[in-house]
């Protein structure tokens, strides 16, 4: 089966390939940060490094993201205040609801967002998105209230600070690290792993 890494990257290889041009061949690195693993210590393999030096950019790795969700999908986001979380959060649910108006709060008081109004009630359209924000909690043991795993049975989830969960984080899973100060220039730098 595809994982939702090789799903979102399909379509954009597809329309390559059909317009002819060769891509540039993809820089073997992955970019070491405070939370994501380094080369050394990690296979490469399965690891997009993406360079999003604006807002527009992550937006657009947002909706390479969102190109095909699907329930049971879970994005796990680990990055620094201020890296690009929510923003990349903000334009995925856009990019999965269709609309680029929705508004998307940020939901560190409430802990979660629930974006179901695009659902058409069957399983057949895009997913409804569950948005958490574990900022605020201490550890996995403050989780229980928020009905996790039914929301990654059943909707696309998008985690902030996903490493709150400890252990309850699920196997399957796409771990995006976001490091706004990688490079220079303040261009980010989006780092989506498979574990």
């Amino acid at each position: 089966p595809m994982t939702p890494l090789t799903r979102a990257l399909a379509g954009p290889a597809r329309a390559l390939a059909r317009s002819g041009r060769s891509p540039r061949a993809p820089a073997r690195r992955l970019v070491a940060t405070a939370s994501a693993p380094s080369s050394s210590s990690s296979n490469d393999e399965g690891v997009l490094v993406l360079f999003a030096p604006t807002l527009r950019a992550t937006e657009r790795v947002a909706a390479l993201l969102a190109a095909d969700a699907r329930r049971g999908d879970v994005l796990c986001l680990h990055g620094e205040v201020g890296a690009g979380k929510s923003a990349l959060s903000r334009a995925y649910v856009r990019a999965v609801a269709g609309d680029p108006h929705v508004d998307v709060p940020s939901p560190t008081f409430l802990l979660q967002q629930v974006y179901d109004d695009h659902c058409d009630g069957d399983d057949a359209g895009p997913p409804p998105v569950h948005h958490f924000d574990l900022y605020r909690l201490k550890g996995p043991g403050d989780c229980d209230r928020l009905g996790l795993e039914e929301s990654f049975a059943t909707a696309s989830s998008l985690i902030e600070w996903a490493e709150r969960l400890g252990e309850r984080c699920p196997g399957e899973r796409l771990d995006v690290y976001i490091d706004a100060a990688a490079v220079g220039d303040g261009a980010g730098v989006v780092v989506v792993d498979e574990p």
